[in-house]
């Protein structure tokens, strides 16, 4: 037997859902109530109802297209019918997630044919820009303004270029940190709560959920 914690009725523990090895303190009928809306179903088939004893899927029975594949011929068909689909329209943005930033990533990738161009990779891609993004607006979008490189070429390329500009991300002895000021108990704006300012916060939480200030084990 198990005390239901919503309706406070002993029940056995067959009415209680399981959850994986053990099973919940809501029963079944608490757990469906709000799901009940006690308008009469009018959907096309009643529980319990098939539609057809000819065309129901069995239990047991193979479905049609167990272990089929597309034949070449279906793929080069799908592949065609792929590159002639119409092209996402352009919103005139600015940014990277636009046609016209994906666009410019597929001519550098043809140009350089997926290979990077300072180790010969095929791994990791990415498509850097010579001069950087937030330096030269007119020259984001322009093919010869781009490049590819794997990961760790990039993230090294993009160090010496941060280091020749006299930018550094380690962070040095002495230098405030990046959440100074901010409110919080991390910051030494706000102490920890004490015991018993927690006691009453659990105490509150368990009120509302369970409608009473005991612990329920």
């Amino acid at each position: 037997m198990r005390k239901c914690i919503k309706c406070f009725i002993e029940k056995e523990i067959k009415d209680f859902r399981r959850n994986g090895r053990w099973f919940k303190h809501t029963c079944k009928e608490c757990l469906n109530a709000p799901m009940r809306t006690g308008k009469v179903h009018t959907g096309r088939f009643k529980k319990g109802e098939r539609p057809s004893e000819k065309t129901q899927f069995k239990t047991g029975q193979t479905p049609h297209n167990k272990g089929m594949k597309l034949s070449p011929e279906e793929i080069e068909r799908m592949k065609e019918a792929y590159k002639k689909r119409k092209p996402r329209p352009d919103r005139g943005g600015k940014g990277r997630h636009t046609t016209k930033y994906r666009e410019w990533q597929n001519t550098i990738r043809e140009r350089d044919k997926d290979f990077c161009r300072n180790c010969g990779s095929k791994e990791n891609l990415h498509c850097h820009h010579i001069v950087a993004w937030v330096d030269n607006e007119d020259l984001r979008f322009d093919a010869e303004n781009g490049m590819v490189l794997c990961n760790s070429c990039h993230m090294s390329h993009e160090f010496l270029e941060r280091k020749k500009k006299g930018v550094s991300t380690e962070f040095k002895k002495g230098n405030p940190s990046w959440n100074k000021g901010n409110i919080g108990f991390r910051t030494g704006k706000r102490k920890p709560h004490s015991e018993e300012t927690k006691r009453k916060i659990s105490e509150t939480k368990r009120l509302k959920k369970y409608g009473t200030t005991d612990s329920i084990i």
